[in-house]
C-alpha cells in the first residue's frame, strides 16, 4: 500500500472545504446595524413628533416673524400680521398650544402667500410708475393683479402658486427668505408676471373685473383659527 511521500502534492482531503469564513458574521452585523438605524430614526422622529410645539415656536421667532418684517407688505398690514404671529408663539410657549394644533397652523402658514401678497403689493407700485405702459395696459394690468388678490383671498391659491407667477421677478439672495424682487423690473418682466396672474385668476373662475381693495389679514386669522379647531390641512 503506497503511501504519500512528505512535502508531495496535497491530498484531497487536505483541500475539503474551509467554511465560509466571515461572510455570515459580517451579514449579521449589517442587519443590526440596519436595525439599530431603524430604531434611531424612529426615535428620533417621535421625539420631534412630541416637539412641535416648541418648533413651531423657534420658528415664527428665528424664522417667520424675522422675514415678515423684511417683506414688501404694507406697514399696517405688517403690524397686523406680526401681532397675530406673535401671539400664536406666545399661546405655544405658555401651553396653550397641543402638539396637533401647532402642526395645523404651520402648516397652513406655509401655504398662505404672506411674503407673495407684499411682493404684488410692490408689482403693482412698478406698474403704476411705468412710463412705458399707456393708460388702459396699466389698468388692465392691475386689474389682473387684484384678481389673483382676491384668489389668494379666497383660500384656494396657495404660495407656491403664487411663487410661480412672481418667478420672472425673483432672485435668489442671503436673507432670511433666500429671495427677493429684483430692484427695477422691465416693462417685459412686469408683462410676464401679469400674464401668469391673469392665468391663475382664470383657473380660480374670478370675475374678469377689477376687485376692491381688501387685507390678507382676515385670511391668515381665519386660517390660524382652523390650524387650532381642525390641525393639518
Amino acid at each position: 500500500m503506497s503511501q504519500t511521500e512528505p512535502g508531495g502534492p496535497a491530498g484531497p482531503d487536505e483541500d475539503a472545504d474551509e467554511g465560509v469564513g466571515w461572510m455570515p458574521a459580517v451579514l449579521a452585523s449589517c442587519l443590526l446595524l440596519t436595525i439599530a438605524m431603524f430604531v434611531c430614526c424612529g426615535v428620533s422622529t417621535y421625539f420631534l413628533f412630541q416637539q412641535r410645539v416648541e418648533l413651531a415656536s423657534r420658528t415664527l421667532r428665528g424664522h417667520t416673524i424675522p422675514t415678515v418684517a423684511q417683506s414688501q407688505l404694507d406697514p399696517e398690514e405688517k403690524q397686523a400680521v406680526t401681532r397675530l404671529l406673535e401671539q400664536v408663539a406666545d399661546d405655544a410657549e405658555s401651553g396653550r398650544l397641543e402638539n396637533w394644533q401647532a402642526s395645523g397652523v404651520m402648516n397652513r402658514l406655509t401655504r398662505i402667500p404672506l411674503l407673495q401678497w407684499g411682493d404684488l403689493e410692490a408689482i403693482e407700485t412698478h406698474l403704476e410708475a411705468d412710463p412705458e405702459l399707456d393708460e388702459a395696459a396699466r389698468a388692465g394690468a392691475l386689474k389682473d393683479l387684484s384678481r389673483l388678490r382676491h384668489a389668494i383671498l379666497q383660500g384656494t391659491v396657495t404660495s407656491f402658486d403664487v411663487n410661480e407667477v412672481l418667478a420672472p421677478v425673483l432672485v435668489d439672495d442671503d436673507s432670511l427668505r433666500g429671495q427677493r424682487l429684483i430692484t427695477a423690473p422691465d416693462t417685459e418682466t412686469l408683462h410676464e408676471v401679469v400674464v401668469r396672474a391673469r392665468l391663475l385668476a382664470d383657473r380660480e373662475q374670478v370675475a374678469d373685473r377689477q376687485m376692491p381693495a381688501e387685507s390678507i389679514v382676515p385670511l391668515l386669522e381665519a386660517e390660524i383659527e382652523a390650524g387650532k379647531s381642525e390641525g393639518v390641512r
